[in-house]
């Protein structure tokens, strides 16, 4: 399934495992390179803040993109894992969370609406996670929830997450 270029994948990145950073900046120039779209992508501030779901020593560095794309939801979390892979990420070998040097989620496409084995959109989790709310209600705060019916800036006025979040810079050019 092609989707036309003016749909927009909103997207969660993090890392918590050096070098945080410049993982980060490799993630973003790979999935502008992949999704096949030379228009401009929305990027969030960086924000660091304390892992969710488990304990660790370094806490995680968290961002927000919005990419123009054609690409099917498939091929997005295709290129997503490759991506994931390329930059370090291995299989997971427990259950729960744990440290990661990368981890790409798709939260929107659109306004579509999957339910899969493999893929749910939108994310069903983001409504509960303050690292991925506050940087994506700076790129797209009146963006609504298609299943929910709230904006992103309505999402994080309702978050019950207390997690505190540092925003430690953007990115320039």
């Amino acid at each position: 399934m092609k989707l036309p270029v003016n749909h927009i994948a909103y997207l969660s990145l993090g890392s918590n495992v050096s070098p945080r950073k410049e993982t980060l900046l490799k993630a973003i120039h790979l999935i502008q390179k992949e999704y096949g779209t030379d228009k401009e992508i929305l990027i969030s501030p960086f924000y660091e803040s304390p892992p969710w779901g488990f304990e660790a020593a370094t806490n995680f560095i968290n961002l927000c993109l919005g990419v123009y794309t054609s690409k099917s939801p498939h091929e997005i979390l295709e290129i997503n894992q490759t991506i994931e892979k390329t930059l370090g990420r291995k299989p997971k070998r427990i259950a729960t969370y744990e440290s990661r040097p990368i981890d790409i989620d798709i939260l929107f496409l659109g306004d579509f609406i999957i339910s899969q084995e493999d893929l749910t959109i939108p994310h069903p989790h983001l409504a509960q996670r303050k690292f991925v709310l506050e940087p994506l209600n700076d790129i797209a705060s009146a963006f609504l929830h298609v299943s929910l019916n709230k904006t992103i800036g309505q999402l994080l006025s309702d978050c019950a997450d207390t997690s505190q979040l540092t925003k430690i810079g953007e990115i320039i050019g």
